[in-house]
């Protein structure tokens, strides 16, 4: 979390698994010690006020609605999320339609990608890689999500546009 802090100042801890940029409407999830994905919302010893402080709903594993750990649902901001690990494993990165674009180096995951969901029904999210020809790579409509964007593409994420 410290070296994301310093890649991105301005996030808050908001639990022992969870950082939010008010802002760009980020949230950065971590998987807790020994388990494989991270937990839906914000995990555990969630601080409720600073979240909420930081404009994101202070919601809980278990009242949370979710397509592997990305919010969705009427009662929650819709998120596209990538995550670090196949079958939506790893941390997880989680941004609003109003982040239009990002350089994954900016937030600790340039070329880490290997699964995606997209829970936003207003964007539809372009992947790139800046070592290819032309760089795109994948795109992601929306409400939909892959569990492994495939050998020629995983881990080769470098920046996207909604």
């Amino acid at each position: 979390m410290r070296r994301l802090l310093k890649l991105q100042p301005g996030g808050v801890q908001v639990s022992d698994n969870a950082l939010v940029w008010e802002a760009t409407g980020t949230v950065v999830v971590w998987p807790s010690p020994g388990e494989r994905v991270a937990p839906k919302g914000l995990g555990s010893n969630v601080r409720r006020d600073a979240a909420r402080r930081m404009g994101v709903e202070p919601l809980t594993e278990n009242s949370i609605q979710d397509v592997y750990g990305c919010p969705s649902g009427i009662t929650v901001k819709d998120y596209y999320c990538f995550y670090t690990d196949i079958n939506f494993g790893g941390r997880r990165l989680q941004f609003t339609g109003a982040t239009g674009s990002g350089y994954a180096s900016s937030w600790g995951f340039d070329n880490q990608t290997s699964s995606w969901v997209n829970t936003d029904s207003d964007v539809t999210i372009h992947a790139y890689d800046a070592t290819t020809g032309t760089g795109w790579l994948w795109d992601e409509p929306e409400n939909a999500r892959v569990s492994y964007v495939g050998d020629t593409k995983n881990d080769r994420m470098s920046w996207w546009t909604t």
